[in-house]
């Protein structure tokens, strides 16, 4: 009954990752295409801080979220130092 139930698991593994491959890959492409028309818009209006805009603002807010996904991470695991001991 084990084997049965490791088996199920393991291929409903392989099913959701592939359906996240494909999946993954279709948000690049549209994400591709929404930067590019983004860019050449700001190209087209020649407007130098629309497109420092296009191209550091996404950096800074995954910087930013990093920054503060680390920072519950410490906290969490202070909060779990200080109910150890």
């Amino acid at each position: 009954m084990e084997e049965i139930f490791e088996g199920t698991t393991m291929f409903l593994d392989v099913l959701v990752l592939t359906w996240m491959i494909y999946w993954m890959r279709y948000q690049a492409r549209l994400i591709k295409s929404s930067l590019e028309r983004n860019v050449q818009r700001v190209l087209d209006a020649g407007d130098r801080r629309g497109l420092a805009t296009i191209a550091f603002v996404p950096f800074s807010v995954r910087v930013l979220r990093q920054r503060s996904s680390l920072q519950l991470q410490r906290s969490q695991s202070r909060e779990k130092r200080s109910l150890l001991v």
